[in-house]
């Protein structure tokens, strides 16, 4: 059960978060199945009230990185993943890395 589970980055600044990626950990194979399965990727101004940007029920696997685009067009100075489930049914967590990144859709030629 990985109820109230949850990783939070605070900016220096608000910015906007328009793709995610979760990276499962490499060093111990026993940890990737407790990659998060089912989580929110959510956005704050004050780390109480949080808006949901991003909801995924299935995360596709844990053997790679996988990378999701956010509709999100506001800036946010807070930034978390709520997870609520992982691929095996226990009490624990892994992640290996997580990123919050600002990509750019328009390109200067």
């Amino acid at each position: 059960n990985c109820s109230d589970t949850w990783v939070q980055i605070q900016l220096p600044a608000p910015a906007c978060c328009n793709r995610f990626v979760l990276k499962p950990r490499e060093d111990y194979s026993s940890c990737k199945p407790r990659t998060p399965k089912s989580f929110n990727i959510e956005g704050s101004n004050d780390g109480k009230n949080w808006m949901v940007l991003l909801k995924v029920t299935d995360g596709g696997g844990y053997d790679t990185a996988k990378f999701w685009n956010i509709e999100n067009s506001g800036n946010y100075s807070f930034y978390r993943i709520n997870i609520f489930s992982t691929y095996e049914a226990n009490q624990f967590v892994s992640v290996g890395e997580l990123e919050f990144l600002n990509v750019s859709t328009t390109r200067e030629y």
